[in-house]
């Protein structure tokens, strides 16, 4: 490819990234299978439509008796209104309008031409009249700035279903215009319903959490039904049992009244009488309880409309006390594409209240992954002027401990570490030890030729030799790469490290010529561990024989409190050497 081709490819790869981040204009017609937000936008697509048309089916036909009641109670309110200057329900002080209990309006039905269930098949509806409500404004306003001015009520619907336990309710409302024929004040001509979120902040807190529900574009939930939804769902029942049991619930109702009517036919000796409804006859009963799709989008709708509040809420609670941890379980069930698992594990930060504070799903268990979830809950924090994080609970401290200090440097921070060893005296070595340090193959093999002569030369040899290696870590690929095989590397060095008739001691020291095994390639120190004599002798398993620590796993800091008396640090590691004195060089190296 030429430059001047390339260049171009390359603005136009920029493009692409900067006007066309979901790729949609790049992938014309085709249909990527993997693509998982693809897949669950066109699953909501479906929610959405699926409630939509329930929504639709569920609506009040003519001559039905849901209508015929709604209309009488539209032709109702107008004559309540003008005499009482209020609905006779605000009247009594309650925001329903009921028809008789089923048990009145069997009695009641006696006066006409004998028992009717007709009765029994109306609902409650609540009216929401806001110019009529306690502390409502003289005057509501429109989007634009100018007054709203009443349009009456609506016609079709006249009022509006919420799906509710045991039986869903009608919502009774007027309209508002801003109307644009005003010769004073001429508006935009918008129209707008009395439930509109622009209509209830314009009225007193205590009056807007009275609204009995939450309202989309595809139907509508009473509070209620929401808050039992959001406890249920979050304990792993889902959206389908919910719909069952609501459908159980509404049914059981129903089953209910035809059981009043029937057996006030038989106390009042009535026969002959018309059948009670079916429980879907659009006609009669008209019950439509919500399918889980239905409830899914509403349900969907809420939360998106309360994010905004609940990741508020969740950015102010304090973390004083954190505890974090992975878990697989759930990740096990979702998340996977055609079967693939994408993501191994969910984590998620608790505080000192059991609240979540932070939740990520994640590829692995690598920590780099949840280190923008650290970052942004530290920065709530001191937004939120709460205290930053003093303690954190987690199930390998040991291993993530070096994470946390780094992104929240307040928990180191006036923290000194505390052991049964801390009061006593430091460690500190023999001064008359000679350190001799050399970085080069040929100063490490006359080093360790140096040591290999003065062992074999001593009758009855019993010195103690310390040996620390290390390589820096810019260095690394420059050395190994000319140490390949077991002939190409520091013979003397091999000798000391294979030869059964030296015994290394150490802390851990098996561990340690393993891995100078494998970065080494040195085979021939893994048969001579596995012998039945091992030149070795493992310090904290030594202790351990004698009684002077607990465990054989003992760190060094506790060997030498326990046998030495002596408090020693373990030093953290180091990629650089800074000291001046070779002497000190065993506080910044990895020690093996």
């Amino acid at each position: 490819i030429a430059g001047a081709q390339w260049t171009q490819l390359n603005s136009e790869f920029e493009f692409i990234s900067e006007n066309d981040e979901h790729a949609d204009v790049a992938a014309g017609d085709r249909i990527i299978d993997e693509s998982l937000v693809d897949e669950a936008l066109d699953h909501l697509q479906s929610e959405a439509s699926s409630a939509e048309a329930e929504v639709e089916a569920a609506e009040t036909i003519p001559d039905s008796e849901l209508r015929k009641q709604l209309v009488a109670l539209k032709t109702r309110l107008d004559s309540e209104i003008k005499i009482h200057n209020m609905p006779l329900c605000y009247v009594r002080g309650d925001f329903f309008d009921r028809p008789p209990h089923p048990v009145f309006a069997l009695h009641n039905s006696l006066a006409g031409t004998g028992l009717n269930p007709s009765g029994l098949y109306l609902r409650d509806v609540f009216i929401w009249l806001p110019y009529l409500l306690p502390g409502c404004p003289k005057r509501f306003m429109c989007t634009c700035g100018s007054a709203l001015s009443r349009n009456g009520f609506n016609d079709d619907p006249i009022a509006r279903r919420v799906r509710h336990i045991p039986d869903d309710f009608f919502l009774f409302t007027n309209r508002f215009i801003c109307d644009g024929r005003r010769v004073n004040e001429p508006g935009c001509g918008t129209s707008i319903q009395g439930t509109d979120p622009h209509i209830l902040a314009q009225l007193p807190r205590q009056v807007q959490v009275a609204f009995p529900a939450y309202i989309s574009p595809r139907g509508a939930v009473s509070k209620l039904m929401v808050r039992l939804m959001r406890n249920t769902f979050s304990h792993r029942h889902g959206a389908a049992p919910f719909a069952e049991m609501v459908t159980e619930v509404q049914y059981l109702s129903h089953a209910d009244g035809e059981l009043m009517y029937t057996a006030a036919a038989n106390f009042y000796g009535q026969t002959g009488l018309k059948r009670f409804s079916s429980f879907d006859d659009p006609h009669g009963y008209a019950g439509s309880p919500p399918s889980a799709p239905y409830l899914k989008g509403l349900f969907t709708d809420v939360v998106s409309a309360h994010r905004i509040f609940i990741e508020r809420d969740t950015a102010t609670k304090p973390l004083t006390v954190a505890k974090a941890d992975h878990t697989f379980h759930v990740l096990k069930h979702i998340g996977s594409v055609k079967g693939e698992q994408i993501f191994t594990a969910a984590y998620t930060c608790m505080n000192e209240f059991e609240e979540a504070r932070g939740h990520a799903i994640v590829y692995s268990k690598s920590l780099e992954h949840v280190e923008d979830m650290y970052e942004h809950m530290f920065e709530g924090l001191r937004a939120s002027g709460n205290p930053p994080t003093q303690i954190l609970y987690t199930d390998s401290p040991q291993a993530e401990r070096p994470f946390h200090e780094r992104i929240n440097k307040t928990m180191t921070l006036n923290v000194v570490p505390v052991t049964q060893w801390t009061d006593l005296p430091p460690f500190r070595s023999d001064p008359n030890t000679i350190t001799v340090s050399v970085s080069d193959s040929i100063h490490i093999e006359e080093a360790a030729n140096e040591i290999l002569q003065n062992l074999f030369s001593c009758a009855s040899p019993s010195q103690l030799y310390p040996i620390a290696l290390a390589i820096k870590a810019e260095h690394c690929a420059d050395e190994l790469s000319r140490l390949q095989s077991p002939s190409d590397i520091l013979p003397s060095l091999r000798s000391i490290l294979t030869n059964s008739s030296i015994i290394k001691i150490g802390h851990d020291i098996r561990r340690s010529l393993q891995t100078i095994s494998q970065a080494f390639s040195v085979k021939d120190i893994e048969p001579s561990m596995a012998s039945k004599n091992p030149s070795t002798l493992e310090l904290a398993k030594y202790a351990k024989l004698k009684g002077r620590v607990d465990s054989p796993l003992a760190s060094l800091h506790d060997l030498a409190g326990a046998v030495l008396h002596k408090r020693f640090d373990i030093p953290a590691p180091s990629t650089s050497w800074v000291s001046p004195s070779p002497k000190f060089l065993c506080a910044e190296i990895d020690c093996l």
